[in-house]
């Protein structure tokens, strides 16, 4: 992962995987990653194993119709069948994680990366769309992820 960060949401997701699994930059590229359908927000996927994180650059209310579909489109994207690719290189992670709970491969967790404080009926809203294992992440409460070589990330 070299360079400064850039305004795009599939960057921001590369970069909250490698620092909530806190992968070495080598492993930083398995997640496979891809963009949203988003009515114009600056927004990206990103899937790590059984995780998905979704970034949005925004969460306001006039953004309402561009915030379903952006959260429907992650879903989509978190139950799609990985490529042969990624099936090679997420293997390894996977096996490790089906082997480590009894009820099989874990569910997937979306992660809702907002550059807003994320308000409670949008929050509401992302949820009943997603799945019940949400995380709603917002500027405030990942502010120490969001340093890239010591400068802050501008979303």
């Amino acid at each position: 992962m070299d360079g400064n960060p850039t305004q795009t949401g599939t960057n921001f997701c590369r970069y909250i995987i490698k620092e909530l699994f806190d992968l070495p930059d080598d492993e930083a590229d398995v997640a496979s990653v891809g963009g949203g359908d988003d009515g114009g927000i600056d927004a990206g996927f990103a899937r790590f194993g059984t995780f998905t994180i979704v970034q949005a650059k925004y969460s306001h209310k006039e953004h309402w119709s561009q915030i379903v579909r952006l959260t429907q489109d992650a879903r989509r994207f978190q139950e799609r069948e990985l490529n042969a690719d990624e099936k090679r290189r997420l293997a390894p992670l996977l096996e490790s994680q089906e082997a480590a709970t009894e009820e099989g491969p874990l569910s997937y967790r979306l992660f809702y990366i907002t550059a807003d404080n994320i308000s409670d009926k949008v929050y509401t809203k992302v949820r009943e769309l997603s799945c019940e294992n949400l995380t709603v992440l917002d500027l405030e409460r990942i502010s120490s992820y969001l340093q890239w070589h010591g400068t802050h990330y501008e979303a």
